[in-house]
């Protein structure tokens, strides 16, 4: 790989990100590094060596970034703990099991590379991700982005796999591919390990675009609210309550979903209604809310069951198709939003959801 300049600046972050992992520092050391194109406090993505077409991303465990109380200094993190590492490690096998998926980031290893904690080996991807600036697409080119970054979805759902932390900085535009992307896969789960990391309530993902319920699809929810704020990038979501599972509460009707979503979504309601935004995409955006749960289901007693309808062992690519699911009609509704929505009152809008 051709070496790239390297700011100096990047070096020292580098140098107090790596601090605490000395196999990671002699790695380094012995093949030499080509270039940081991103670094933060949380992690680096690094060229080593002849890395050819993939880059290197090295994290660290985000309890261990703290602010000092009297400066906006960062105290030095320190490498992923047992576990962040357990959960970094199984996103890793099931980003891997999912290489044939051409929206999906290519992991070529299932572990940590070569036994370096924290240190994960993957295919680079030129592009931009959908809430940069640079990001220039019109409404409709973004549309036909989204719907096919949809299609991505139920590919992983055909699987059982969950991403579980779609966001616009996780969706990259492929300059090369011409696609929507699905990168930092670092959570991801199958099926179980997401129903087990609700029981054991624990929670992973990003304020705003989780999804803890378990009437809907985790990843669908999160990319309808990727696609609208990708719409309108200064779209203000208020920070609620997120709904808690019935796995952990062990009753319903507590933190209602409905008045959650009317909370969170009155805002892009309001402002979609008085755009020129069309009617198709009020109806993505609706339709990745709704999207029921493909694989839970609620019965008649308060109780969580697999869905008797289809079969939950391991099947081939294609085989479930998520939209044959009985949609849900709780929430926001498509016959809900008023036909012309230019000529929306602000009024139509609040009542209208």
């Amino acid at each position: 790989m051709t070496a790239r300049y390297i700011k100096p600046e990047d070096i020292t972050s580098l140098e107090t990100l790596i601090a605490d992992n000395r196999p990671l520092k002699s790695f380094i050391s012995r093949e030499g590094l080509s270039g940081i194109p991103y670094i933060d406090h949380k992690c680096a993505i690094m060229f080593i060596g002849d890395g050819g077409e993939h880059a290197f991303k090295y994290v660290v465990s985000p309890e261990s970034i703290k602010k000092s109380k009297d400066s906006k200094e960062l105290y030095p993190p320190k490498k992923l703990n047992s576990k962040f590492a357990n959960i970094i490690r199984r996103g890793i096998r099931n980003q891997h099991n999912c290489n044939d998926i051409s929206g999906i980031q290519n992991a070529p290893e299932s572990d940590f590379h070569r036994g370096i904690t924290g240190l994960i080996k993957l295919e680079y991807i030129n592009g931009t991700t959908s809430e940069s600036q640079v990001f220039k697409k019109n409404a409709d080119e973004t549309l036909a982005l989204y719907h096919d970054a949809a299609k991505i979805v139920e590919q992983m759902l055909d699987r059982k796999i969950i991403h579980k932390d779609i966001k616009p900085k996780n969706i990259l535009y492929d300059e090369k591919q011409k696609i929507l992307r699905f990168i930092d896969c670092s959570l991801m789960v199958n099926f179980n390990e997401a129903l087990e990391d609700q029981i054991g309530r624990l929670a992973s993902g990003t304020q705003g675009y989780m999804y803890n319920g378990i009437e809907h699809s985790p990843d669908n929810y999160a990319l309808g609210v990727s696609f609208a704020r990708t719409l309108i990038p200064n779209l203000y979501l208020p920070k609620t309550k997120e709904p808690r599972s019935p796995l952990i509460t062990g009753k319903f009707g507590t933190d209602s979903l409905d008045e959650y979503i009317k909370e969170r979504f009155a805002a892009f309601t309001e402002k979609i209604l008085k755009s020129k935004f069309s009617r198709d995409h009020a109806d993505f955006f609706i339709d990745q809310i709704e999207r029921p749960h493909p694989f839970l289901q609620i019965d008649k007693r308060n109780k969580i069951a697999l869905d008797p309808t289809i079969d939950t062992s391991t099947k081939a690519p294609g085989q479930f198709d998520p939209s044959k699911k009985p949609r849900s009609n709780v929430y926001l509704t498509k016959n809900k939003i008023p036909a012309n929505y230019n000529n929306a009152t602000e009024e139509d809008t609040l009542l209208k959801i």
